[in-house]
């Protein structure tokens, strides 16, 4: 079993790309979110070369304007881009094509704006020399690789964005902040431990952790300029999950194996006595989007695709497309507007799109 935990976490482990960072109070006239939606299968132009798409991480401007990015077993696969009709490549004439320098990949994305955005990765080298970090940045006219220092993040399992120049970077045994220019490293565990996910409750930093080969997941917050462990749990059967902290109104969200579990927020921050279960399902939550704190969604496998509209939490199940959704579908990236959202089924190489 502790097998297979561990295999789902570092199969699952994706960017976030997050719409509602940051917190406030409830907005009385936020409408409920929408979830009822026409769905059709987004048209994909794979070129000369062979392999499905799957995006992990997707981040965008406006529906004619979507990146997405993963781990992929041909760099050229690692970074798409979506222009409101066809999904393409993006990595042709880009630093991550370039010779030399060692091989390089990026896996999560963020941004603030259509001339604003970031893509975190890393570099490994043939040679053996250890990895190191990798950063690229899009003006809105081209990708430009960020000028590495040593305190980078290195490599990317979840981005937490708070505002232009001012983002949160997970990755193993580490959390960055970039802030306007700085990259701070905060250490976090150690080399076996995988921060799985950052959230803002509160106005304070959150980060779901494990160690590798372990069921047991931890939730730390920031405080006095590190990173303190406050509670653990089971991460099959516990009170919070690896998926996500979201924060809605008082409420905080939280999503992982067979479950969506919720708790409140205090002057304190979390309250860790008490989390109460919203649903219990046989399918399990990958990775979460918040659109506004009526419009979140959680997503996984097999096609597993939940949304809570500000009332109630609902299962969605995605129809009436060309091709039927397969049960076994891995839905592992998500992006919305709120208008319009595009799903990606990273295990049969689909993108399904709703407007």
């Amino acid at each position: 079993m502790k097998k297979y935990f561990t295999l789902i976490f570092l199969i699952l482990a994706e960017l976030i790309n997050l719409g509602c960072q940051k917190d406030g109070p409830l907005e009385s006239k936020l409408e409920p979110g929408k979830r009822d939606f026409l769905w059709s299968i987004d048209s994909i132009d794979y070129g000369d070369l062979p392999g499905e798409i799957e995006l992990r991480s997707l981040w965008g401007s406006a529906p004619d304007d979507i990146w997405g990015a993963s781990y992929s077993a041909d760099v050229r696969d690692c970074l798409w881009h979506y222009d409101g009709k066809v999904w393409k490549r993006a990595t042709e004439n880009s630093p991550l094509t370039s010779y030399g320098k060692g091989s390089r990949e990026v896996w999560n994305l963020w941004g603030t704006a259509k001339n604003d955005v970031w893509a975190i990765g890393g570099r490994v080298y043939s040679s053996g020399k250890d990895p190191e970090p990798y950063v690229m940045h899009f003006d809105g006219n081209k990708w430009s690789e960020v000028p590495m220092v040593s305190t980078m993040p290195l490599g990317s399992s979840d981005i937490l964005g708070i505002a232009k120049d001012d983002f949160w970077v997970a990755s193993v045994g580490m959390i960055t902040h970039y802030y306007h220019g700085e990259w701070i490293r905060y250490y976090h565990g150690d080399s076996m431990t995988e921060i799985s996910k950052l959230g803002l409750i509160g106005g304070t930093v959150y980060a779901t952790s494990y160690q590798i080969g372990s069921t047991t997941l931890f939730l730390s917050k920031f405080a006095n300029d590190r990173f303190i462990t406050i509670d653990s749990t089971d991460a099959y059967s516990g009170t919070f999950g690896h998926s996500g902290l979201i924060q809605s109104g008082n409420k905080v969200y939280s999503f992982g194996f067979y479950r969506i579990t919720s708790t409140l927020i205090s002057k304190d921050g979390i309250e860790l006595r008490a989390w109460n279960r919203k649903i219990e399902t046989s399918k399990s939550f990958a990775n979460s989007f918040c659109c506004n704190q009526n419009n979140i969604w959680t997503y996984g496998y097999p096609s597993n695709l939940y949304h809570f509209n500000g009332i109630d939490w609902k299962e969605v199940r995605i129809s009436g497309t060309s091709k039927p959704v397969p049960y076994d579908g891995g839905f592992y990236g998500l992006w919305t507007d709120g208008k319009e959202i595009v799903v990606c089924d990273c295990l049969n190489g689909v993108i399904y799109h709703g407007r």
